[in-house]
This record gives structure tokens, C-alpha cells and sequence, in this order.
């Protein structure tokens, strides 16, 4: 099992079956209760939650960062800096390097309007 604590509380069920790893996520809204039943420690492998190694510079990803805020702001979505992170209330997350595949929500509406309109930002943007 592997459990995502840090933002939308959901659980991932990791199984083995030859070979293959299969997973089952339990969304946080409908867990109850947990409760650990064996002592047994489960190595995650790597490849399934390693980030994507990318190469860009601090100075670019700060553009990116910028550019994003900028472009959220003009299309009225609220954003705000946490470090690192931009935050669009407590509904969703950006990580660096601020591309539609590091948004992260519990709400896969909300991820999917955020991500679609991630997709479609211009080059260069008219504040």
C-alpha cells in the first residue's frame, strides 16, 4: 500500500501478479478508517513513483512559473504562491516545472478544466 497523505488523502493499493504491478486507488472522501494488519514492509518499486528527471534551468522555471500565474490570472482563477507551489485555493496544486502534468486535486473536474487550460496558453501572454 502506498498512501498519499499530502494532498488528496487517497490510498493506493499496490499488488504483484506476474510480474505485473497492478494498483487500486481508494479516493480519501471514502476511506473510514485504517488499519495496519501485518508488520511487513513492501519495497515501492522505482519506476512506478520516480519523478520524470527534466532538465530546465532555474531561471526558466521561474519563467514558467510567472507566465503560468499570469495566464490563470487573466482567464479570473485565483492563484497564489506557496514556494514553490502555485495554489488555486485549496482545490488544486502546481509543482514545478508548472506544466499541466504537475497539477495536482482531489477534484477531477477542477484538474481537468485547470490542465486543459494549461494546454492551451500561449507563447507570450498580454497582461
Amino acid at each position: 500500500m502506498y498512501f498519499h497523505t499530502d494532498f488528496c488523502f487517497s490510498v493506493v493499493l499496490m499488488t504483484q501478479k506476474n510480474g505485473n504491478t497492478c494498483m487500486d486507488i481508494i479516493m480519501g472522501h471514502a476511506v473510514k478508517s485504517l488499519a495496519i494488519s501485518s508488520a511487513d514492509v513492501c519495497i515501492i518499486p522505482e519506476e512506478v513513483f520516480s519523478p520524470v528527471s527534466v532538465n530546465i534551468s532555474k531561471e526558466e522555471v521561474a519563467q514558467r512559473k510567472e507566465k503560468l500565474k499570469n495566464w490563470l490570472c487573466k482567464n479570473r482563477i485565483p492563484v497564489e504562491e506557496d514556494g514553490e507551489l502555485l495554489r488555486l485555493r485549496d482545490a488544486l496544486q502546481i509543482h514545478p516545472p508548472y506544466g499541466k502534468d504537475q497539477c495536482l486535486s482531489g477534484n477531477e473536474i477542477i484538474l481537468g478544466r485547470v490542465q486543459d487550460l494549461i494546454a492551451t496558453m500561449p507563447d507570450s501572454i498580454d497582461m
